[in-house]
């Protein structure tokens, strides 16, 4: 049966590290584009009508590129008890797992993530979605995968700067939560901090499934970051962007006296470990400018918007506020 809403896919121990990774030459697989040629031992001798190669871009996760994962699932017969692999980055992984989940009331869904960004965040705790008249995420719901397979020999044909997007989610951890191993922007973790980060984030998606409470925290950074990422049409990288919001919703909370000098120094300190691009830093100052965009975030609604912000250093605490016609900003 698929997993539907199952909950108890939520668990620390639906993410496993593999050493070695082949696929059966009978799977039903949905994968990055890029991975075929990097890793053609992963994908043996499946015929081409049983994979399906995505490019891994911003752009692909629309309702047109959904409806290819429908045919391609339906041509092969695909029913909800077999299993469907899907091995990419956040995309690939938040795309895929969306056809799944609604393709005859869901599959099994097995995710083998590729990216560090993916293995961290994205492939966890069950979201999944697409973007949508240009606002990301706006079609989704969850469903998280019956395992998680993290095989970090992905991570050694990753750019630099796919790297730097995997240690921004892992930042956003650290600085949310007091007992993480910590971090430095840039390094490629070993797989053991990244089980352990991955498996925190589980933790909390497990206590609140449904992103109703507890689980919002990991929004942190995100409402202005995908903000960031719709105004530049997807130039800007995710945990880069990210990175920006976390910026933006210290200098608010600091703004609205949430937070008192010495926490909001060392928040200022550990957030400096992670440079920006130039151009980007200037979108991390203003939070006024920013804020008419992140209105249309799926966290709105209506009469105002709730972020998380920094209360003390490694401390968040949802807020609720709003922003006045005259461009101020003040907490509902």
């Amino acid at each position: 049966m698929g997993n539907g809403l199952n909950e108890s896919y939520l668990n620390t121990d639906s993410i496993q590290l593999a050493s070695t990774l082949r696929l059966s030459d009978q799977s039903i697989v949905i994968a990055d584009s890029r991975l075929g040629q990097l890793y053609p031992d992963i994908f043996p001798a499946i015929v081409n009508s049983r994979i399906l190669f995505l490019p891994a871009a911003e752009h692909t996760k629309t309702l047109k590129s959904c409806r290819r994962i429908y045919d391609f699932l339906s041509s092969n017969n695909v029913n909800r008890s077999d299993d469907v692999h899907v091995v990419g980055g956040g995309v690939i992984c938040d795309l895929a797992s969306y056809a799944v989940a609604t393709f005859k009331r869901g599959c099994r869904l097995i995710l083998y993530p590729s990216t560090l960004l993916a293995m961290v965040d994205a492939a966890v705790g069950g979201k999944c979605g697409m973007n949508y008249r240009g606002i990301k995420n706006h079609i989704g719901t969850f469903y998280p995968a019956e395992k998680i397979i993290i095989y970090s020999a992905f991570l050694n044909t990753l750019k630099p700067q796919d790297i730097r997007q995997g240690t921004a989610e892992m930042l956003k951890s650290y600085l949310i939560c007091d007992r993480l191993s910590q971090i430095h922007p840039g390094d490629l973790p070993q797989s053991s901090i990244i089980l352990e980060y991955a498996r925190f984030k589980m933790e909390i998606c497990t206590a609140d499934p449904h992103d109703l409470g507890l689980r919002r925290i990991l929004n942190f950074g995100h409402t202005f970051g995908h903000a960031i990422e719709e105004i530049s049409s997807y130039r800007w990288k995710h945990g880069d962007s990210v990175v920006a919001g976390m910026h933006l919703a210290l200098g608010l909370s600091n703004q609205l006296g949430l937070i008192d000098h010495k926490a909001y120094t060392h928040f200022a300190l550990a957030l400096e470990q992670y440079p920006l691009p130039p151009k980007l830093r200037c979108f991390a100052t203003k939070p006024e400018q920013i804020l008419p965009h992140a209105m249309q975030d799926k966290k709105n609604d209506g009469e105002g918007i709730t972020l998380i912000l920094p209360v003390g250093f490694r401390k968040v605490e949802l807020m609720r506020i709003v922003m006045g016609k005259d461009d101020t900003i003040r907490l509902l």
